[in-house]
């Protein structure tokens, strides 16, 4: 099993990766909770599955920005798109939107 790591940086909008059956993609994105902003995850279909969903701060410091790193399980051959919303929960809109074209190969 190989990771395939995707890095969702400040004016990042797409990505496309390519992983084989059992491979696992680990979304890295910077995340502030403190502010309200989370990243929610709309995944494509039974693609992929969630292994582990977690936010690790960037420092000791009250409020300091961190990462949100989330690792998902390619279940089967396909293709869709992991779409990425940066977002308050009260509000409508999101701030920031990033798909990821994801393919999967059953080789």
């Amino acid at each position: 099993m190989a990771d395939v790591a995707v890095a969702i940086g400040p004016g990042s909008t797409a990505e496309t990766v390519s992983i084989a059956q059992g491979d696992r993609v680990v979304v890295r994105a910077g995340e502030t909770p403190t502010t309200g902003y989370r990243w929610q995850f709309d995944l494509p279909g039974d693609l992929l599955s969630v292994e582990s969903d977690e936010y690790r701060p960037g420092g000791a410091a009250p409020g300091a920005a961190g990462e949100r790193v989330v690792a998902l399980h390619a279940t089967r051959p396909g293709h869709g798109t992991l779409t990425l919303r940066l977002a308050r929960a009260w509000e409508g809109e999101p701030a920031r939107t990033v798909r990821v074209e994801v393919t999967v190969r059953g080789d």
